[in-house]
């Protein structure tokens, strides 16, 4: 596996485990088997969403009950994923990885998924990375930007002042978007090398804070922004607080309002992943992936 893109701070054992990480994972889809899956999770807490409405994973039972339910569909499947962005250190991996997936289903059919974007937030647990929370999305057409019920999810994970001012940092991220502030949404963004941000729909990708900038600036020039992020659930990761790494996931709302016509669109739910990691006493984020469920596969 090419890791040329990666960014550790030290050592090269997180970097060797991802081929094993990256190899189980290939392995579960081929062998259907839900025990490979939860030893890839970590214990405790996890979160995450795989592809559709339903597909949410706010415990461990609750992904154990998905995966045993999505065996009766799919029979084998090839997921072969390629990493675009790794980062982290020997404790916390933050792992962005691209892929098309191939299924073979028990009726004898075959399904083809392309462009599936997954965002790993992993853990060094028992000598190999693990799963703290996943988001597996594709980009959505206009047929999947509807208005939906919002899931019921209470927030859980860490706790403390540090979660408050994770709370603060999306406070402000809201009170930007609404402003159609681009400076302020850059001041949230790492300047180090590799960054990756995904949006909702086909071409909304920036690779570099200058591209996040210009797909702002584009937006506010056509639309005002709204958004809301419900129950925040955080995970903290690094024994140094002074350069820490968080997970931030939420479900939320977004509504757009065209500034020529006056058009409304309410997107509802939006899955937001924010990969921050706390730089000179500040969170910044490095990743983000905001997606919308679409419809049972």
């Amino acid at each position: 596996m090419d890791y040329a893109s990666s960014s550790f701070d030290r050592g090269d054992r997180a970097v060797q485990g991802l081929d094993r990480f990256l190899s189980e994972f290939s392995r579960y889809c081929r062998e259907r088997n839900t025990d490979l899956l939860m030893n890839l999770n970590a214990d405790g807490d996890i979160s995450g969403w795989c592809l559709s409405e339903n597909e949410i994973y706010p415990s461990r039972d609750s992904l154990r009950k998905w995966a045993d339910q999505r065996h009766e569909t799919v029979k084998s499947a090839e997921f072969d994923q390629s990493p675009v962005l790794v980062y982290g250190d020997d404790q916390t991996c933050c792992l962005v990885t691209e892929a098309d997936v191939h299924q073979q289903l028990h009726d004898g059919s075959t399904r083809e998924i392309k462009g599936i974007r997954t965002s790993w937030f992993l853990e060094w647990h028992d000598d190999m990375w693990k799963i703290r929370h996943g988001h597996t999305s594709i980009t959505a057409s206009s047929a999947d930007l509807t208005e939906l019920a919002l899931p019921s999810v209470k927030a859980y994970g860490a706790q403390g002042e540090e979660v408050r001012e994770i709370h603060r940092w999306l406070e402000s991220r809201i009170e930007f978007l609404s402003m159609g502030n681009v400076e302020g949404l850059i001041s949230q963004i790492s300047e180090k090398e590799g960054c990756l941000f995904y949006g909702i729909c086909q071409g909304e990708v920036a690779r570099s804070v200058k591209e996040y900038g210009q797909w702002y600036e584009k937006m506010f020039s056509e639309f005002v922004i709204n958004c809301r992020f419900d129950s925040p659930v955080v995970f903290l990761s690094g024994d140094d607080p002074a350069s820490r790494f968080a997970c931030v996931s939420c479900h939320g709302t977004t509504r757009t309002v065209h500034k020529e016509s006056g058009a409304v669109q309410v997107l509802q739910p939006v899955r937001y992943t924010f990969f921050l990691h706390k730089e000179d006493g500040k969170w910044l984020c490095r990743h983000s992936h905001f997606s919308v469920p679409i419809a049972e596969l």
